[in-house]
């Protein structure tokens, strides 16, 4: 009899436990929502098109920088066709069945002309290419678009013993990679003449590219002045520092002689046997009755500066890094890359990548 009650007990004591597990197991209540959470990205996308002539260096020889700028160039846009503002870089590839260096390569880009080996070097996105070199950087706001020309050429101090005395081969694509970036401000900042200093506040911490025009030189009745120098340069900004800006003005005439330009511009005299040449500031230079003042121009001496080069109308050309000089004979009144200007002179800074 003990033994029984001993059992049950127990079966009661396993009985109760039981439901007191059933129990919780009934609280313990998941729901579902009837409606779809949904994380959709925005398109983002560049496009490349308006593609013209393809360059083709088959039986070619080495040329000089002059008959090089005289090449039919390569042409194309590059537009951001989506709704986020991208960051971009221009490469060179060149592909895996070139076999001539890229250091007999001359690249003239955005009008500058250097050896393509003097670029910086970038990630590949064809694997199977043996180098990409990055020819510029550049951001786009939606549907902007930006236009591109590119003249490649042997360099003329390649020799015979440079290529081994062998038929040698360049083939490259331009590859165009883009990224998504978190600026929506302006890109493209504009100056023009006022007759006083301006000042530029770096908008974000990144890389700008300055573009600057002299002004022209003072014209008498019977010779015009001499076109601004275009200047360009890149240089890396921290968020609010300030740059101070001053145009130049071009040379004027008054019924006491002419004078040279706002900010740097020298003047003549009535009362001297000759006249004075304008000192090269960025203001137009006067002169007398039989001559026209001298443009201005730019100075790209500064260390801080990349990328450097100045363009001046019909003069002698260098290829130091601190006063590296093309010739053009490019003139235009409205601001014009790589052109010299008339009148008055002008200034841009536009932002080609936000730093990290």
């Amino acid at each position: 009899m003990k033994k029984n009650i001993v059992f049950i007990s127990i079966s009661l004591g396993l009985i109760m436990l039981l439901g007191i597990g059933f129990s919780y197991s009934l609280w313990n209540i998941s729901v579902s929502q009837d409606t779809t959470n949904l994380a959709e990205s925005k398109c983002f996308d560049l496009s490349i098109t308006n593609q013209e002539n393809n360059i083709s260096l088959d039986n070619a020889y080495p040329i000089s920088n002059d008959k090089g700028k005289s090449l039919t160039p390569y042409t194309f846009t590059v537009t951001n066709t989506c709704a986020i503002t991208t960051e971009y870089s221009v490469n060179l590839e060149v592909l895996n069945n070139s076999t001539l260096a890229s250091k007999f390569i001359d690249v003239m880009f955005e009008g500058n002309i250097n050896l393509l080996s003097s670029y910086d070097n970038t990630d590949k996105v064809n694997t199977s290419s043996l180098e990409s070199r990055k020819l510029t950087t550049g951001i786009l706001k939606s549907k902007e678009s930006r236009d591109y020309s590119l003249r490649l050429w042997i360099d003329y101090n390649t020799t015979l013993e440079d290529l081994n005395n062998e038929i040698k081969s360049f083939k490259s694509k331009i590859v165009v990679v883009g990224k998504p970036i978190n600026y929506t401000g302006d890109t493209v900042f504009n100056f023009d003449y006022t007759g006083a200093e301006q000042i530029f506040t770096a908008p974000v911490s990144g890389t700008y590219k300055l573009e600057t025009w002299g002004a022209q030189g003072g014209s008498t009745y019977d010779y015009y002045g001499g076109y601004g120098g275009y200047s360009s340069g890149a240089i890396s900004l921290t968020e609010n520092d300030v740059a101070y800006i001053n145009i130049g003005g071009s040379g004027q005439v008054s019924s006491e002689g002419i004078y040279g330009g706002y900010n740097g511009g020298g003047s003549s005299n009535k009362n001297w046997g000759n006249f004075e040449i304008s000192r090269q500031g960025s203001g137009g230079g006067g002169s007398l009755d039989n001559a026209g003042g001298g443009g201005g121009s730019g100075y790209i001496g500064n260390s801080l500066l990349k990328d450097k080069v100045m363009y001046c109308y019909n003069c002698e050309e260098s290829n130091e890094e601190s006063t590296k000089t093309i010739s053009t004979t490019c003139n235009e009144e409205t601001p014009t890359s790589y052109c010299a200007k008339k009148g008055n002179g002008y200034a841009r800074i536009t932002l080609v990548s936000v730093d990290k």
